[in-house]
């Protein structure tokens, strides 16, 4: 099984608006509501892709009831502890005259420490050898830095390996843990390792250190540059590929997915490389949250080209 863990989850609102202005009234011309929440998204992109998951994190009052219902009606099995503060909803606006993405985030409301006792409790009954436990986002308010370090280590230590999707000081000491594999972009790679990184060999040279270290996988996201992927000797390069966009929203959360199911189904490097690629791509092809279909990130899987480095 792959679980997900969201600790701050989101109802996405999308509204399209041409000509985005401020300081102006902007007329909506259309809205659409999303669960969120980067593992959320994790979870949708895997049932698109065919594999099963089970979102795990924290909800609060009816916005937390309304994207539960969501994900149960999609067929995502959950495992969520409800707290007494209102899930937050963030707002995207799209201008597709001017092609620009604007998110407006809430932070989230305050878990108590017996949330975070019962949710971890949840979660490593729950986990056992071979699964496959994917960590995504900020944690919640409320919680330690180090929270996704040490459940990391307490599900590696049941034989389960772990996937980190996280940022700033909780990124760098869940790097601590030996995850079996890490996302970071690479303002984020800078942050672990403490240095500039101005030019490539520099940028591969860090990112071997962390292979060394004990991290199976470092995929490195460059944004519209594409990626790099990193494990044991093997190192690729891969271009992004040229998609009409519609919404940034969720493409490395897709990117994660394909990898946690690539692992899953025992695919080589490579593969689950051109996967996560075409994941991401087609997501970005899609409104708000929506994830795409199956097909249609299998139609850009052969568009994918990818660039050993030596």
């Amino acid at each position: 099984m792959i679980y997900t863990v969201t600790f701050n989850p989101a109802l996405d609102k999308t509204v399209t608006i041409d000509n985005f202005k401020l300081n102006e009234v902007n007329r909506v011309l259309s809205i659409k509501k999303d669960a969120g929440g980067k593992g959320i998204n994790v979870s949708k992109m895997l049932d698109k892709l065919g594999g099963k998951s089970c979102a795990v994190g924290f909800l609060g009052l009816e916005t937390g009831k309304y994207i539960e219902k969501e994900l149960t009606q999609a067929g995502i099995q959950t495992c969520f502890v409800h707290t007494h503060e209102e899930t937050r909803v963030n707002l995207k606006v799209v201008d597709p005259l001017n092609s620009t993405f604007t998110d407006i985030n809430e932070p989230g409301g305050i878990v108590s420490q017996a949330d975070i006792k019962s949710l971890k409790s949840k979660l490593l009954s729950m986990v056992k050898s071979d699964d496959i436990v994917v960590f995504s986002g900020k944690t919640a308010n409320g919680m330690e830095d180090s929270v996704v370090k040490e459940w990391s280590l307490q599900c590696k230590h049941k034989g389960a390996k772990v996937f980190v999707d996280a940022e700033g000081k909780t990124l760098k000491l869940a790097v601590e843990a030996q995850p079996y594999m890490i996302k970071p972009n690479l303002e984020e790679l800078k942050s672990i390792c403490g240095k500039k990184l101005d030019n490539q060999e520099a940028v591969i040279l860090e990112c071997d250190k962390l292979i060394k270290s004990g991290i199976s996988i470092v995929a490195l996201s460059l944004g519209e540059n594409g990626a790099l992927f990193f494990y044991e000797d093997d190192r690729f390069y891969a271009k992004a590929l040229k998609v009409e966009v519609k919404s940034t929203v969720g493409a490395g959360d897709s990117m994660m997915a394909a990898f946690a199911y690539g692992v899953q189904h025992n695919l080589g490097l490579e593969e689950k490389a051109k996967l996560s690629m075409a994941a991401s791509a087609a997501k970005v092809t899609c409104e708000g949250t929506e994830m795409p279909d199956k097909e249609q990130v299998y139609r850009l899987l052969d568009k994918v080209c990818l660039e050993r480095i030596t």
